[in-house]
């Protein structure tokens, strides 16, 4: 059975990953921008997400900024590490983030040769399956018709969906399906934010945070209290 509550309502901090002249992760630049944010005051951390150059990191890359995000955040709050591409890759990051010491993961939304809605379901059940931990589905574009979401979100282990589609008429549904079985999330971060709440997504993504997290911070208080001004 599902426990949204086990992934935590409010910000998701997506740190940048730096690189040097030489075209190298800057480590020392990583370990001080996710250190920053994970004693900001946020509420979890994604290592290797959008902003942070997931999609051109080569494999060894991708090790190194997860296990310095990890080291990094010292145990100051969750960390969850992005994983994408096709099924066996996903699989494979899936497995190295977990022993890597990741709380859990966010599954990128796949490219097109899953888009279809049996095969979509598919590449989420068997990525959540090698994970011993909450999985965050990262939704990116309109799944197809209401069952095939609700298929994903009742995968035992999916406990959030983020949802980066920009149509707000479509949303409440989205939200609907969602709800009773993970915890629905603004994808969009905070410009969004507000719209999505009022929706019922309890919390928001942000880059931010690796520049202002006091702004994000008071933006998720704001609407905690109904400051919806």
């Amino acid at each position: 059975m599902n426990q949204p509550s086990t992934f935590p309502h409010g910000i998701s901090g997506i740190p940048v990953t730096p690189f040097d002249d030489d075209d190298e992760v800057d480590v020392a630049g990583l370990s001080a921008i996710v250190h920053r944010i994970a004693h900001s005051g946020i509420d979890v951390l994604i290592a290797c997400g959008n902003t942070g150059e997931y999609s051109s990191l080569t494999e060894t890359e991708i090790d190194l900024v997860t296990k310095t995000s990890i080291d990094s955040a010292e145990e100051a709050l969750p960390v969850y590490v992005g994983v994408g591409g096709g099924i066996a890759t996903a699989k494979r990051h899936s497995s190295r983030a977990m022993e890597l010491g990741a709380d859990g993961v966010m599954l990128h939304y796949p490219s097109s040769p899953y888009i279809s809605g049996s095969g979509l379901v598919r590449y989420y059940e068997e990525i959540a399956a090698l994970v011993e931990g909450p999985v965050i589905v990262y939704l990116r574009g309109l799944p197809g018709p209401a069952n095939v979401l609700e298929d994903i979100v009742s995968i035992d282990n999916v406990c959030a969906v983020k949802i980066a589609v920009k149509d707000l008429l479509a949303l409440p549904a989205l939200v609907q399906t969602i709800s009773p079985h993970a915890l629905p999330v603004c994808g969009l971060a905070e410009a969004w934010a507000p719209y999505f709440w009022l929706a019922g997504c309890e919390g928001f993504t942000s880059g931010l945070v690796n520049v202002f997290p006091e702004v994000s911070i008071a933006l998720r208080d704001a609407m905690r209290h109904g400051d919806l001004d």
